[in-house]
């Protein structure tokens, strides 16, 4: 990885073994893409409630040759969100699929997909 990174954690203990797995993800993006500058990903687990469990939130904030790229993952997007992993899983697919639209941007070659079809994981 060529680019720093800054992990911080709200509400909960700082992981090693998640620090490591958001370090090794973000390396996968800077396979992607050598136009990463910089990443900041929050890791937040809102007090725990009667009737729900904890549902992670991910915020992932990638500074870009031109441009900015934010993922927010709240506790409302999904109940798997439960198990921390995932919700990281998740915020940093959706910030692949950022991050290769703004290279094929910048390479002018941008690429039509219809609302609602993903790219499987």
């Amino acid at each position: 990885m060529t680019f720093p990174i800054t992990i911080t954690y709200r509400h909960m203990d700082a992981s090693p073994v998640l620090d490591a797995r958001i370090r090794e993800l973000a390396g996968r993006l800077a396979r992607l893409s050598s136009h990463i500058l910089r990443a900041h990903v929050v890791i937040e687990a809102p007090h725990q409630h009667s009737h729900q469990g904890r549902l992670f939130q991910v915020q992932l904030d990638l500074q870009v040759t031109g441009r900015e790229i934010a993922v927010h993952r709240t506790k409302a997007a999904n109940p798997a969100h439960e198990d921390v992993y995932v919700a990281v899983r998740d915020a940093f697919c959706a910030a692949r699929r950022k991050l290769r639209e703004h290279e094929q941007f910048l390479r002018r070659k941008v690429e039509f997909r219809p609302p609602g079809e993903e790219e499987p994981v």
